[in-house]
């Protein structure tokens, strides 16, 4: 899933896929931030070896995971602050983020009541503010977050198992965990999760999941 460069982006929620086997030879992500993007809501997905890092945070802010499960990987989550950096270019006076948001009137009604934090947006100097990250399940991962733990807005209830859990697939195509009663026990909420439905859904030419 991919989205960027354009900080005006808010209010999409990504719910319930299963991303797997993306490989990590060269910097890949199942989710990618790019270059602030923001207000991105990720709840209920399962990661399996989905890319080698995870999730790319490059930079936004007013992002959420929440009750999500990262499986067997190398970096779950990575964020910096690239608009402090090398980026900084986007945030120029009548540059491409000022026309972006000024093509939505982001300072008046309806954006402004909706996104209220988006107001003052300049005045952030571009560090990342207002990303959440709580209640995730992070399993046999060789780096739970890479970056500030300021900048993501790390919460202490992530979990973080050094075990392998792996992933399996149910005779109607679904699919389960190898050790799904540890990991409810770690955190109840992933059992909202609907893993019977969840996951690649087949047609004439491709089957669901394996």
């Amino acid at each position: 899933f991919y989205y960027g460069r354009n900080p005006s982006e808010r209010g999409t929620v990504l719910r319930y896929n299963y991303f797997e086997n993306i490989p990590d030879v060269y910097n890949t992500s199942a989710i990618y931030h790019d270059d602030a993007a923001c207000g991105l809501i990720v709840t209920g997905n399962i990661f399996n070896n989905a890319g080698k890092m995870v999730s790319l945070i490059g930079g936004g802010s007013d992002n959420v995971y929440v009750n999500n499960v990262f499986l067997n990987g190398k970096v779950a989550m990575r964020i910096g602050n690239r608009l402090q950096t090398w980026a900084n270019w986007l945030l120029n006076e009548d540059g491409l983020f000022q026309k972006r948001l000024e093509e939505v009137n982001y300072q008046q009604p309806p954006y402004s009541i909706a996104y209220p934090s988006m107001v003052n947006y300049f005045d952030k100097v571009g560090e990342p503010t207002g990303n959440s990250v709580l209640g995730n399940l992070f399993v046999n991962m060789e780096e739970g977050l890479n970056g500030e733990e300021e900048w993501a807005g790390w919460k202490s209830d992530n979990i973080i198992v050094d075990k392998s859990i792996q992933v399996e697939y149910t005779e109607n195509g679904g699919v389960s965990f190898s050790d799904k009663e540890l990991i409810y026990q770690l955190i109840p909420e992933l059992k909202s999760i609907p893993l019977d439905s969840i996951g690649l859904y087949g047609n004439k030419s491709l089957k669901r999941n394996k």
